[in-house]
């Protein structure tokens, strides 16, 4: 105990001198973890194992209490003392059960309660199993009771492994700085794909978040047979387990399908404020009408706080997307793709609590199994005099005009109006999504709630329920308007008309043909999924009286934003 205690004393130390080196806590948080092992979750299972071999006698007992105590929630704990005699001479036993600490894990301490209660009133004797090496050694119950073994091992397991694998990235990441800032410029570079490493990330946190939420799953029938039906809320976190689970299966079995990936970049580093020009060996069978849709983004990651208040954010700055071409090659079929990219965008740097990294995500749509797979590149500023003309003609496809999506937005004519309608549900699943996680977040709300007795946490528990409750309100009112709003906009001699409207209620806005300076694109919402930043899209049209007017919103993709844009600049006489 004195050895843990040290340990963990001198981490802290060092957490508190070196704050920005996440090493010391996340080791801090790792020597918990085993402590928690150690003391709490090993003892069970040695005394459990030593149980096997004590031998059983008749016993009297003496008292027998069901201790409750009160704090966040209510604990139980079955006390007794009994007497009992082994070879001839007479113990005294208060020992109960192996766990002889207070919980409410199931019922198992009221129900063992009522089991010694009733013996002792009908003056019936009760089995103790006494250590044949230690007499005065005894219990009462020496049954395991696994799950209350598995929570405690699973709290202890999930400081180990976050802490450890937080430990392993904080030594790595100052070599893995190093050898970034020290690559030279070059015609091309070779980067392998990450999708091993995203494999085992899903395979891991499939696994910790089933282990966590599954054995909740044992408490729900007493719960719902004592008529507590939001208890029902329970089934959501396996759910999501689930759907990680499956997100696991598909990584592996695109893992075994394609391998481990490689582009060829060129210029290497990227050239920021030129053009660059990747390829890729695909072992795929070549057809000539698949599509590979082929993403930029310059992501800013952001780590806020410290300790169990560390909190990291992904911001897409800058996205752009293009159609790889496909060519028959050796190995089946080699991709080809390029991109302008401009010059106000911020390099490639070292990792710590703010910095910028670069990504290239190809994704296609195959029989089997679809291809999704991501490339970390390293981008720098194109350096002065450079030639940084490499040819990206030959490396997308010129001229082609992407699919506008029903769903997305619908486009007719209407006499001598054009319009752009943007329906109800264009984005389901993430309207969904949100609605359901806005639900997963009001359960802890639902519990704590029961929790409060009038007691001096009760201001902790409710000030708790604000923060899940305000969070699970917006996500739940984000589904709720997702899936309910429209925009109309009308293009026409008269001028610009937009309609919003939201379950029926609307509001318009409206500005003369000649007042309209420009229309423009920019970034809209965001959202991940896999790890992917989904970038959604905004058409804006620039009034001559300052005001800005959305003619297009939620559009997937910058090439599909650009050729609406322009569609609206046409029918408005706008050239930009």
């Amino acid at each position: 105990f004195g050895m843990f205690v040290g340990a963990w004393l001198t981490l802290c130390i060092l957490s508190f001198l070196y704050k920005d080196n996440p090493f010391y806590k996340a080791a801090e948080h790792v020597m918990v973890g085993l402590a928690m092992g150690y003391f709490l979750a090993l003892p069970d299972f040695r005394e459990w194992s030593a149980a096997s071999e004590y031998e059983a006698v008749p016993a009297k007992l003496l008292s027998v209490e069901l201790q409750r105590h009160r704090g966040k929630s209510t604990t139980y704990n079955v006390r007794a003392s009994y007497r009992y005699t082994f070879r001839g001479r007479q113990y005294f036993g208060n020992r109960v059960a192996i766990s002889d600490a207070a919980d409410n894990i199931g019922d198992y301490q009221q129900n063992l309660y009522r089991r010694l209660k009733a013996s002792q009133q009908r003056g019936r004797e009760v089995t103790a199993w006494v250590d044949p090496s230690n007499p005065q050694r005894a219990l009462l119950d020496r049954e395991m009771r696994w799950g209350l073994f598995a929570f405690k091992s699973l709290f202890a397991a999930l400081f180990v492994l976050i802490g450890g694998t937080v430990a392993i990235f904080a030594l790595r990441a100052p070599a893995l700085a190093r050898v970034a800032q020290t690559i030279a410029p070059q015609a091309s570079g070779r980067i392998v794909a990450n999708t091993r490493a995203s494999m085992w990330f899903w395979w891991v946190f499939a696994i910790l978040w089933l282990a966590i939420s599954s054995p909740a799953l044992t408490f729900l029938p007493k719960e719902l047979a004592k008529g507590n039906w939001p208890a029902l809320l329970i089934l959501l976190f396996p759910a999501v387990g689930i759907w990680l689970l499956i997100l696991a299966v598909r990584s592996t079995l695109q893992w075994r399908r394609f391998g481990a990936l490689a582009l060829t970049l060129a210029p290497y580093p990227g050239a920021i404020g030129g053009a660059i020009r990747g390829t890729v060996e695909l072992p795929e069978r070549f057809r000539s009408a698949q599509i590979f849709r082929v993403t930029i983004t310059c992501i800013r990651r952001h780590t806020s706080g410290s300790g169990r208040n560390r909190s990291t954010s992904d911001t897409a700055l800058w996205q752009d997307e293009t159609r790889a071409q496909a060519n028959a090659s050796g190995r089946g079929t080699q991709l080809v793709f390029g991109f302008a990219v401009p010059a106000n965008l911020p390099p490639s740097g070292a990792p710590s609590n703010d910095y910028v990294f670069w990504a290239i995500d190809i994704a296609a749509d195959l029989p089997g199994v679809d291809l999704d797979t991501r490339f970390d590149v390293r981008m720098a500023p194109s350096a002065p005099g450079s030639d940084s003309s490499t040819n990206i003609s030959a490396a997308a496809e010129p001229g082609v005009v992407p699919d506008i999506p029903a769903r997305i937005v619908r486009i007719f004519q209407d006499r001598d109006v054009k319009v752009f309608y943007y329906p109800l549900f264009r984005y389901p699943a993430m309207s969904i999504g949100l609605l359901v996680f806005g639900a997963i977040f009001f359960a802890p709300v639902v519990f704590m709630f029961k929790q409060l007795h009038g007691g001096v946490m009760d201001a902790m528990l409710w000030f708790m329920m604000a923060v899940f409750g305000l969070i699970g309100v917006l996500m739940f009112l984000g589904g709720v308007v997702s899936l309910g709003n429209t925009l109309r906009v009308e293009i026409s001699p008269r001028g610009l008309t937009t309609l919003r409207r939201i379950y029926g209620f609307g509001f318009s806005r409206y500005a003369p043909l000649e007042a309209i300076k420009s229309v423009e694109t920019k970034m809209g919402s965001q959202s991940s999924s896999g790890g992917k930043i989904n970038v959604r899209f905004q058409v804006i049209a620039h009034i001559a009286d300052g005001r800005k007017i959305t003619v297009g919103t939620d559009i997937p993709g910058h090439p599909l934003a650009e050729h609406l844009a322009q569609l609206v600049r046409e029918a408005c006489g706008v050239r930009a």
